[in-house]
């Protein structure tokens, strides 16, 4: 048996290159074993890339092999629960990256099925293991800061035409949202993480104003947390 952790991974785009230089920064502790993608041509690419044994073009194949340990879900936001309830169906452990899922009953059948299967579910919210944000947390949980009674939170981030171009961007159906579920999903977890956990009642809005989408560009929001704290985001 390998002492490493033995990794699939399930896309192999941009963000799945992101978590396999991640892997290959510990090559005493993690072996990417596998790719799949349903372009087998990006698939093998990232597997010669990255050094991986094989390549897949349907990721159920990789999921049979009983020498991975661990897989990556790095595909569009509609497959998050398709693959994740697959692999932990399949025995393996899953990281999967942001946002969980397009829908609450989505993530709640992601759960279950890591609850039923007894393999761990982890989100990638790297934000909170930041060096500041764990001191933020640290005074905060200490008392050191006083009574919280008003948050802020903004992300100011641009996104240019060109990115929607991407044929599963932009629409609810496969992006699932817009700037508020994928590009500050981020910080709004941070933010939530800092006060203590979820809101009793939001109130907000949001529409696209600057581009030619489905989905959001811009939203607000206004918060009110059990303390009687108040929060803003936008």
């Amino acid at each position: 048996m390998s002492d490493r952790i033995r990794v699939g991974i399930i896309g192999a785009g941009n963000i799945a290159r992101t978590h396999a230089r991640a892997y290959q920064a510990f090559p005493e502790e993690v072996e990417i074993v596998a790719f799949a993608d349903i372009h087998e041509d990006t698939a093998r690419q990232a597997a010669e890339e990255f050094g991986a044994q094989s390549h897949y073009a349907d990721y159920q194949q990789m999921l049979g092999r009983d020498d991975i340990d661990l897989i990556s879900v790095c595909t569009p936001p509609f497959e998050h629960a398709r693959n994740c309830i697959d692999a932990l169906n399949a025995g393996k452990h899953v990281l999967n990256e942001k946002p969980m899922a397009g829908s609450l009953q989505e993530c709640d059948a992601m759960i279950a099925a890591a609850r039923s299967s007894g393999k761990t579910l982890s989100q990638v919210f790297q934000y909170r293991y930041f060096r500041e944000s764990l001191m933020a947390k640290a005074l905060i949980d200490e008392g050191k800061l006083g009574r919280i009674i008003f948050a802020k939170m903004d992300a100011m981030w641009w996104r240019g035409p060109t990115y929607y171009d991407l044929w599963w961007r932009g629409t609810w159906e496969k992006e699932c949202g817009g700037a508020t579920l994928n590009h500050a999903i981020h910080p709004v977890d941070l933010y939530g993480w800092l006060m203590g956990g979820l809101p009793e009642s939001v109130s907000a809005d949001m529409g696209s104003f600057t581009h030619d989408i489905e989905v959001e560009d811009l939203s607000i929001a206004m918060l009110r947390f059990p303390d009687g704290a108040l929060g803003q985001m936008s």
